[in-house]
């Protein structure tokens, strides 16, 4: 059970759908390349543009649960609940990630970086951090794997002990009411107490 619920673990870790986030990357990307940001685009040329730079990216190799129809779902939804509809849309983020970008633009080597180039650089960065985290976990499983199996190995050991004390046990009170002699009777001793402690 802590094996099955350990790899569960790790596997949802690295195994999440980021269509909403890979959205909003590829828009803001997208308009960050265009040469006149004032025009704007119209939204088939922001899917067109926006799938170009999901393959260029490799995105569908780095997300492996993440598939283009459910990231162009999302970037409706983006465009149309931040714009409505429009026959040409701009790029307008939001006040709050503005805020956030100032503040942490001098503390990290992805300011001033392409969207998804930072977005990438960042992802890459937090699972790095992760890898050493993930094999602590590992070696603290194995730890307790090998206590486990002592465990069993001494629960084996014991029992095994017990089975030929009761067999030695019920030999002997048999021999000794069928009054069988002495010389057979030591024989049968002997074989049974031998097997016993090689136990």
């Amino acid at each position: 059970l802590g094996h099955k619920q350990h790899n569960e673990d790790y596997s949802e870790s690295i195994r999440v759908d980021r269509s909403g986030v890979i959205a909003e990357e590829l828009v803001e990307h997208c308009f960050y390349e265009l040469k006149d940001k004032t025009e704007g685009l119209t939204l088939p040329e922001i899917f067109d543009k926006c799938e170009q730079l999901y393959k260029e990216y490799y995105l569908d190799l780095r997300f492996v649960t993440t598939h283009w129809a459910n990231v162009e779902v999302f970037i409706y939804k983006l465009i149309a609940m931040r714009q409505g509809n429009k026959e040409r849309y701009v790029w307008v983020k939001d006040e709050n990630e503005n805020e956030d970008e100032d503040e942490d633009e001098n503390k990290n080597e992805e300011a001033g970086l392409p969207p998804l180039d930072k977005f990438i650089k960042i992802t890459e960065k937090y699972y790095k951090k992760k890898e050493p985290e993930q094999e602590k976990d590992d070696m603290k499983y194995e730890a307790d794997s090998s206590v486990i199996e002592d465990d069993n190995s001494e629960m084996k050991h014991s029992f095994f002990i017990f089975f030929f004390a009761m067999i030695k046990r019920y030999i002997f009170h048999f021999l000794r009411k069928k009054k069988i002699r002495k010389k057979a009777y030591l024989k049968v001793h002997s074989i049974v107490t031998t097997v016993f402690e090689e136990r």
